[in-house]
């Protein structure tokens, strides 16, 4: 990974654990072709309209993990690095499998860019990527082994059935065995960096640990891994088969590695995968200890509602379409806490997501079960988080008052992702 310059960078728009259901039903497919679809969202965002970008495209999944802000800040960046999109000097369509590419080359003022556009089989956009055009590499012939840095080692973690790729990073000082750090991640498919745009936190996390002589391990998440096979029981889904079973396995897996410390385990959950970092410790009570990392504490139908309220409320005014979705998600949040089980409810009527995933979430109470926690437990939020906003650590501070194993810690201007912005 650092041998090699990392040219691009992705805007996975697969965030969110409402994918998993999403992807498995018939959507409409769009009137234009991809290549003129992409090529106007190109043009929107070099014209600074992010708003248009936001509302006037189909992406695949619900769009909570979206905003007209989070465009702007990835473009800005662009923008300040490689100066103002000139002219559009070519296009190009590939199709891979069941996705399809089209790239755009975009002349800005200090260099060539190359802007992908990824549509699924649907022709909704799943991703989005740019990096500097660089016609010496070719990309295609690059293998994870090229890109491993001398203190990484490539593994396989897991269970038996859905067996995961992983990284172990050691430090490339002092002497083994070291202790470890486990990155669980969040909803939706995402790779062992948790890639999100341009930036790859539990990579970032883990060249910052290595270099303070802890081992971290990171691993693809099950939905990133074996989506289709996912699908083809996705009624029966639900947060243990999605996260909880992969990550009591990962750390079982972990206390055989000779460079490791088995007495020095912890585990770190990134957003739900901190929410059931609980129910995960209810089977790993030999483990050092636990760090949620922007961890919800409210249940998930309500961080969804919160989430669209915030989107909805960002640019100061709530219209009367807006008032008629939150109407509607809020029905939607009734409608989750009361089911029963047995219930057939049409998942479009829970926010997509089959009966099944919402009565597991609904037994679980995360408020309870971390106060049951007697190992050491941290608590890391950024205060410009809206996705877990610091009304859920609140909640969780007041929750374990009185417990001396818990520790919390914010940090004041940072996103879902822990990096700085003043927007």
């Amino acid at each position: 990974m650092k041998n090699k310059k990392r040219i691009f960078g992705s805007l996975l728009l697969l965030i969110g654990f409402m994918l998993l259901f999403t992807a498995c039903s018939p959507k409409p497919v769009q009137t234009e072709s991809v290549r003129d679809n992409a090529l106007r969202l190109v043009n929107e965002l070099n014209a600074g309209n992010y708003d248009k970008a936001y509302r006037n495209f189909q992406y695949e999944g619900m769009k909570l993990s979206l905003s007209p802000g989070v465009f702007k800040d990835l473009w800005t960046d662009l923008i300040e690095e490689y100066g103002e999109a000139k002219e559009i000097l070519s296009s190009s369509v590939n199709a891979v499998d069941r996705n399809t590419t089209v790239s755009i080359v975009v002349q800005h003022e200090k260099a060539p860019i190359i802007v992908n556009v990824i549509y699924n089989e649907k022709n909704r956009i799943a991703g989005l990527e740019y990096g500097v055009l660089d016609e010496n590499v070719d990309w295609t012939k690059i293998d994870d082994q090229t890109r491993l840095a001398p203190n990484e080692t490539l593994l396989t973690v897991g269970t038996d059935r859905f067996p995961l790729n992983a990284m172990l990073s050691v430090p490339k000082d002092g002497n083994p065995p070291y202790p470890l750090v486990i990155l669980i991640p969040g909803s939706g498919p995402l790779d062992m960096d948790a890639t999100v745009g341009v930036c790859t936190p539990f990579k970032d996390i883990a060249e910052l640990l290595n270099e303070r002589g802890i081992a971290v391990l990171r691993y693809n998440n099950r939905p990133y891994e074996h989506l289709d096979e996912i699908g083809k029981n996705i009624a029966d889904f639900t947060p243990y088969e999605e996260i909880i079973e992969d990550a009591i396995t990962v750390f079982q897996d972990a206390k055989e590695l000779p460079e490791i410390d088995p007495e020095r385990i912890f585990l770190a959950g990134h957003s739900i995968g901190g929410y059931f970092l609980p129910k995960i410790a209810e089977s790993t009570e030999d483990c050092a200890g636990y760090i949620m990392l922007a961890a919800n504490s409210y249940n998930l139908e309500d961080l969804i509602y919160q989430q669209y309220r915030y989107i909805a409320r960002m640019d100061g005014k709530v219209t009367l379409g807006d008032k008629f979705v939150l109407a509607r998600y809020q029905n939607m949040t009734k409608r989750v806490k009361n089911l029963k089980e047995g219930a057939k409810t049409n998942p479009k009527k829970l926010y997509g997501v089959y009966p099944n995933y919402w009565l597991y979430a609904n037994k679980y109470n995360a408020l309870e079960a971390a106060k049951k926690i007697e190992k050491p437990i941290l608590f890391l939020q950024g205060t410009r988080d809206y996705q877990v906003s610091m009304d859920n650590f609140n909640l969780w501070k007041s929750t374990m008052e009185g417990k001396n194993n818990a520790k919390f810690i914010h940090y004041e201007n940072l996103n879902h992702l822990f990096m700085y912005g003043d927007s």
